[in-house]
């Protein structure tokens, strides 16, 4: 157990008389004497044994001299420790260190060996054989014996065998400053290191120079520069009238550092070329402010609202205009304001607040207008949007190519889908939406005129449905001698035959009443009731492999008895068309053939589902892709798992009920097992939230995660596409991660059990030792004498002032115990942090006896915080305590 002696020994020096003297036995050997009071030297004085009389008020540690000189002899001097020091002046202090002196009125020497502070108010930090005058601060690194003495000036500051370092740790240039001539002026002259990419040395000429001449480099090896004065002018230096007789590869305007070129106009930076290098800013130019450039950027603009208006992608250019962003990887913007090219080589042209965000698009000019598909373009117009891959808008107000390939020519309020085409004349301020059909060519509130100026009717073409065919059925006008406008009929009618009323009214008539009945054919032969007639060669004949049940409208085909609409017995049903070819390995065959019923599609293309569900046409409602994925309803970002389903917040149609769910997981289909490294870590990286799904995918509210964040923790549970686009997460695979946080969680948690159960024992020790300790101060308080007899009290020391924080670790609410003697002017208990950040300063007033301070830090985060006990500014004893929450 440790013996608190301090606070018996101040318990003593009270029963001593005014005259006496109070030592201290360490080691029971070696005195520390505490000199009585007084008006003149050694009263006040603490020393150890050996030695002069000291100065009043001095204070003197040092344990060894070979010279009896050698104590702090000066008035309020201290000599704090090391060996044969002298501390002669009026308030001197000499720190440590051998052979050092500090003679001078409030003269210091920190350390070193054999220093001299001769001067008054001089100090010398540390070093080797170095003596400075009055009012001079000085450090030696010399290595040789003779004493370097520079007591003979004054007001200096003296480095000695060193290089001063104005080191940083701050991320800020330190700065050598020069303060202006006058004891009132705030204004100076400094210098500091910009960034650098190596070392640089300047080494000054050995000369004045003369008037008019020029600080210049003479020559660089390696970090060395070596400056010399030359004569302005003559291959040194531009002149204002210009210069002659210079040669390109070594005479430019420039810089031979890796740092930017300004040029500034009435002291404003206006253009700026930036070094060449590898990584941004590199090789950019640039006018005014702005965030960091991009690798060999061009902006040329010179007004911006916002830092980020600037040419930031690597090879973009800003060629003018205001409030402009090329963000992009060689993006453009030429000119104009408010516009931003983000996407890869995208182009703004000018116009106003225009958006170049797709890769390889174009906005030609406009206001509000964007292009955000791949290789997407506006020409102009307002508002405008082109968001398909290579969709065009060429002007216009508000018309939206939004499908792949599509394209508008300009008008008012339309959109088209994948592959269209569009025009609308229309007035109306509600959008003409025909982005779910493809491969249209739409014309909104406008005729479709085929006009011609070459005496050649023109022609509307339907060409034959397959990709290699060549021919067509086309429409058009012969020589008229007025307009005819012909008008569809509103209704169809089986078999019937068109007919016009004179006027363009066309309709479908019935042919039997348009034939007469008398009328008869040599060349139809004999049928049987029900029989479809068909043409042998030579005469309609019929045959009862092809049947009509006109009573239920039903066709058979190799029966006289179908039982459905359309009934076919035979082994199966082929169709082709003129795409698919015409061979028994074409087509989609419908076979049936003993127990089993085949559907094939003998084609690479997909089999479709569709229905006209309420609101739409024929849409897609199942697919079964060439490549076996089975998909339902339309997803628009194409095929991508085996079965997707949409994004929808029905359970009829978004929704996956099953009594279980099982994934391949045996170690028979594994290699390169290993531990999931740093679980917790991740799980503490991953963010759940809460979120309303967008008005298309149902509205409604949901939690869970945003798949961009989980892929930059755990990105083997997140599918994205080719393109990058992002799919699904599989939540099931984060499991294993929380199971093995949880594991990394439950082995901290038993370390931190075992800690504190040892550190509660700890406390107990405690605990009894500062019960001894009440005891001890209990007998000093009932006056019982420790010694008597002699006039110096002699009190064995090896205790402490402060205590150990009870209990520790704590869980917010902990007692530190602590003892001040008499004499002691100000005493505080300070608390820090793990970073050294004061987080409570208490003033402590009891004074020669035991307190304690019960300490509140519920509102501070668990860790290590230091506390000490300050005596008049000084630290004499420092601990450690454990906050566990």
């Amino acid at each position: 157990m440790k013996r608190w002696i301090v606070i018996l020994a101040v318990a003593i020096g009270a029963m001593t008389t005014a005259s006496a003297q109070v030592g201290l036995l360490l080691n029971s050997s070696e005195l520390i004497l505490f000199n009585a009071p007084g008006g003149s030297a050694p009263a006040w004085s603490i020393q150890r044994n050996g030695g002069n009389q000291r100065g009043l008020h001095a204070v003197d540690l040092q344990s060894s001299r070979s010279d009896n000189a050698q104590v702090a002899s000066g008035n309020w001097s201290v000599v704090s420790g090391g060996t044969d020091n002298t501390a002669s002046g009026t308030v001197s202090v000499v720190s440590g260190g051998t052979l050092n002196t500090a003679s001078g009125l409030a003269s210091v020497v920190s350390g070193g060996t054999n220093n001299a502070a001769s001067g008054d108010y001089s100090a010398i930090a540390g070093g080797f054989n170095l003596r400075v005058g009055d009012r001079s601060f000085g450090f030696s690194g010399q290595v040789t014996g003779a004493t370097t003495d520079l007591s003979g000036s004054s007001n200096i500051a003296a480095f000695v065998d060193v290089d001063l370092w104005l080191y940083n740790v701050r991320n800020q240039a330190g700065q050598l400053r020069l303060y202006e001539p006058s004891n009132n002026g705030t204004n100076y002259t400094a210098f500091q290191a910009p960034a650098q990419g190596s070392d640089i040395i300047y080494t000054l000429p050995a000369t004045a120079g003369s008037a008019g001449q020029v600080l210049s480099i003479a020559s660089v090896s390696g970090t060395g520069v070596t400056l010399q004065w030359s004569s302005a002018g003559g291959g040194s230096g531009w002149l204002l009238t210009g210069n002659s007789g210079t040669d390109p590869n070594t005479n430019f305007l420039g810089t031979t550092d890796n740092q930017p070129l300004a040029i500034r106009v009435n002291n404003q930076e206006t253009f700026r070329f930036n070094a060449p290098g590898t990584s941004a800013p590199a090789w950019s130019i640039q006018r005014g402010g702005g965030n960091t450039r991009g690798l060999h950027a061009v902006d040329l603009q010179s007004d911006r609202t916002a830092a980020t208006q600037v040419a930031s992608g690597n090879y973009s250019v800003v060629s003018g205009g205001s409030t402009n962003t090329a963000s992009g990887y060689a993006s453009v913007v030429s000119g104009g304001g408010s516009n931003t090219a983000s996407g890869i080589t995208s182009v703004v042209s000018g116009g106003g607040s225009n958006t170049a965000s797709g890769a390889w698009c174009v906005v030609s000019g406009g206001i509000g207008n964007t292009a955000s598909g791949d290789g997407s373009v506006v020409s102009g117009g307002l508002t405008n949007t082109a968001s398909g891959i290579a969709s065009v808008v060429s002007g216009g107000l508000t018309n939206t190519a939004s499908g792949d390939y599509s394209a508008i020519a300009g008008g008012f309020n339309l959109r088209v889908g994948n592959r269209s085409f569009g025009f609308s004349g229309q007035t109306s301020t509600t959008q003409t939406n025909l982005s779910s059909s493809s491969n249209i060519a739409a014309f909104v509130d406008v005729d479709l005129w085929l006009y011609n100026v070459r005496n050649q009717a023109g022609q509307l073409r339907l060409y034959e449905p397959s990709n290699n065919g060549t021919n067509y059925t086309a429409f058009r006008a012969q020589t008229q001698t007025s307009d005819i406008v012909y008008t569809l009929p509103a209704s169809v009618t089986a078999g019937g035959v068109l007919q016009t009323d004179g006027s363009g009214n066309l309709s479908w008539a019935n042919p039997s009443t348009l034939v007469s009945s008398n009328e008869t054919d040599p060349q139809v032969g004999t049928l049987s009731t029900g029989q479809v007639a068909f043409w042998d060669g030579s005469a309609l004949t019929g045959s009862n492999n092809l049947f009509w049940d006109n009573t239920n409208a039903r066709l058979g085909v190799g029966t006289t008895t179908p039982w459905q609409g359309l009934h076919l017995h035979n082994t199966g049903l082929q169709l082709t068309n003129g795409s698919t070819g015409n061979s028994s390995t074409d087509g989609l065959t419908i076979e049936f053939n003993g127990s089993n019923a085949q559907l094939r599609l003998k084609e690479n293309a997909e089999i479709q589902f569709r229905t006209n569900a309420p609101g739409t046409t024929d849409s897609v409602k199942m697919r079964l892709t060439a490549t076996g994925q089975l998909l339902f309803f339309d997803p628009s970002n194409g095929a991508q798992y085996r079965i997707d389903l949409p994004n929808s917040n029905s359970l009829g149609v978004g929704y996956i009920r099953a009594r279980g769910l099982s994934s391949y997981s045996s170690r028979a289909w594994k290699e390169d097992i290993r531990p999931i490294a740093g679980a917790l870590e991740k799980v503490l990286a991953l963010r759940g939230v809460e979120y309303r799904w967008k008005p298309a995918y149902g509205g409604n509210q949901d939690l869970g995660f945003i798949a961009e964040e989980v892929d930059a923790v755990l990105p083997e549970v997140v599918q994205k596409s080719q393109s990058g686009e992002y799919l699904g997460m599989d939540y099931m695979r984060i499991v294993p991660v929380v199971v093995e946080a949880l594991k990394e969680e439950h082995r901290r948690n038993e370390e931190l059990r075992a800690r504190v159960e040892e550190q509660n024992r700890r406390n107990e020790e405690l605990r009894a030792e500062l019960a001894q300790l009440r005891t001890m101060i209990e007998q000093l308080a009932a006056g019982q004498p420790i010694t008597a007899g002699a006039a110096t009290t002699t009190v064995r020391l090896d205790g402490q002032w402060l205590g150990q924080n009870i209990p520790n670790p704590h869980d917010g609410t902990t007692t530190i115990p602590y003892y001040v003697p008499a004499g002691v002017g100000r005493a505080q208990l300070e608390v820090s942090d793990a970073a050294g950040r004061t987080v409570r300063t208490i003033e402590l007033p009891a004074r020669e006896q035991w307190a304690s301070v019960t300490l509140e830090m519920g509102l501070l985060s668990s860790g290590t915080y230091e506390y000490r006990l300050l005596f008049d500014g000084r630290i004499v004893a420092t601990k450690q305590m454990q906050l566990v929450k």
